[in-house]
């Protein structure tokens, strides 16, 4: 049930905030900003996705466990 509710009520709280920041800096600069964010996260996310990878293929070669490597690729996505 909380998990619902935090779907439910997290995307209203974020459309909120968007509408007062919009309010404040106004609309152009509320999009700029969104814009840059995501495409800093798509940077950040590319960036340690291909670390990740690495670490996974290192651990293949070395014959380790990948459960680690794997575990951390994976919390890169959420």
């Amino acid at each position: 049930m909380y998990l619902f509710l935090a779907f439910l009520l997290v995307p209203i709280v974020e459309i909120a905030l968007f509408i007062q920041v919009g309010g404040l800096i106004g609309l152009w600069p509320t999009i700029g900003i969104v814009i840059l964010t995501a495409v800093a996260g798509t940077w950040l996310m590319k960036v340690q996705g291909r670390a990740a990878l690495a670490e996974l293929s290192r651990s293949f070669s070395e014959l380790r466990d990948p459960t680690a490597p794997l575990a951390h690729g994976a919390m890169i996505l959420l």
